[in-house]
């Protein structure tokens, strides 16, 4: 979703979301169980002191209302998700966040999903 203007200018907010939407897989219900896995990763706070978002689109209205403008830096929201490996028996989505909200330094995090692949 945009939010910073072109003109270089900090003061402004961003989010970026990256995942995998599976389309395909060994059933209907599998598909949708690692689907659903991934979404509720990515819809996850940002911060302590809020709840969780019900979508991706949820999630970055809420990052854009916390913005708090007129300071000079650029809030930053970015969520990845990339499926590392994919066999019979092993299925596995590594996650990298960045995020920074005006205070210290960007948070970086990174995550592992294993999802059952049967």
């Amino acid at each position: 979703m945009p939010g910073c203007s072109e003109d270089g200018k900090p003061d402004c907010a961003t989010v970026r979301l990256e995942y995998p939407d599976f389309t395909s897989a060994p059933s209907e219900a599998l598909r949708k169980r690692w689907n659903a896995a991934i979404e509720d990763a990515l819809v996850a706070p940002f911060a302590e002191d809020m709840g969780k978002a019900e979508s991706p689109e949820q999630l970055a209205r809420l990052f854009f209302e916390a913005f708090d403008a007129g300071h000079g830096a650029s809030w930053f929201l970015r969520r990845s998700y990339t499926v590392e490996i994919a066999t019979p028996t092993k299925f596995v989505v590594t996650g990298l966040e960045e995020v920074y909200t005006g205070q210290g330094e960007p948070r970086h995090t990174r995550s592992r999903l294993e999802l059952n692949p049967n």
